[in-house]
């Protein structure tokens, strides 16, 4: 995948959003929960700016799946963020 600069650039984006989608960049599919751990951070931090992410458009929610009484969002980077 090729991250499109200029997209990225022309939205605001926290240093720790940049972080996200450099994780998501390998093309798997990932939690808020699996990058909060991968960032060592807590998942409430990581959850909100994954949304503010998929609000943006910059990453897209693949699926769902039950997690011992919650919901596991599943996203990967937006086919429109790449070229």
């Amino acid at each position: 995948m090729i991250l499109d600069w200029e997209k990225l650039a022309r939205s605001e984006v926290h240093p720790l959003r940049l972080q996200i989608l450099e994780l998501l960049m390998d093309g798997t599919p990932r939690s808020p929960l699996e990058m909060s751990k991968h960032f060592g951070l807590n998942l409430n931090t990581t959850g909100y700016h994954v949304v503010a992410l998929r609000d943006a458009g910059l990453v897209t929610l693949v699926r769902t799946e039950p997690a011992r009484g919650a919901v596991r969002h599943i996203y990967t980077v937006a086919d429109t963020l790449t070229v």
